[in-house]
């Protein structure tokens, strides 16, 4: 189905396609949370936020390959990718009152699997890299807390309360 708006855009040479997809087959659908291509363009990745699931998309894309999805514990909100590595965030662990940032690799093939976890505080949501790769931060809407997310070490994570909207961060 093609996004409200796409002919004006396509006109002004900026989207280069569109792929529409038939009601079985829809990859999401106004779940979506987050989106990420992966630094050497093999796929995308879509967070699905009511589904609690991600899919994901080989590029280019074959309309006769339907995308992968896995199902994650809790509901995604933000994902970032690091090589064949996805980080993404949680804004729920199950039923639990707690949020986390899962540690998934993708296969050669697509598949996604869970190499670990980190707990958080409940509503995990925006995720931000360091430019080094050694740090995540990520904020947790309902608190108005930060949390420092050693890559190198992980499963340590040390939290930060923000406490102020002209508080800013930064991660080497």
């Amino acid at each position: 189905r093609a996004m409200s708006g796409g002919a004006r855009y396509a006109s002004e040479g900026l989207v280069r396609a569109t792929l529409t997809l038939g009601p079985e087959e829809r990859l999401w659908s106004g779940a979506s949370s987050s989106v990420a291509l992966s630094p050497d363009g093999r796929f995308v990745v879509v967070a699905e936020e009511d589904h609690a699931r991600l899919s994901l998309v080989t590029l280019p894309i074959d309309t006769s390959a339907p995308a992968k999805t896995s199902a994650l514990p809790g509901r995604p909100a933000q994902i970032a990718v690091l090589g064949d590595q996805l980080l993404v965030t949680l804004r729920n662990l199950g039923d639990g009152p707690q949020g986390g940032l899962l540690f998934l690799s993708v296969a050669a093939d697509g598949a996604v699997t869970e190499q670990g976890r980190v707990t958080l505080p409940y509503d995990s949501w925006g995720l931000a890299i360091s430019p080094s790769g050694r740090r995540a931060l990520v904020t947790h809407a309902w608190d108005g807390s930060v949390s420092a997310v050693d890559l190198e070490k992980w499963p340590s994570a040390r939290r930060m309360t923000s406490g102020s909207s002209r508080t800013s961060w930064a991660a080497t």
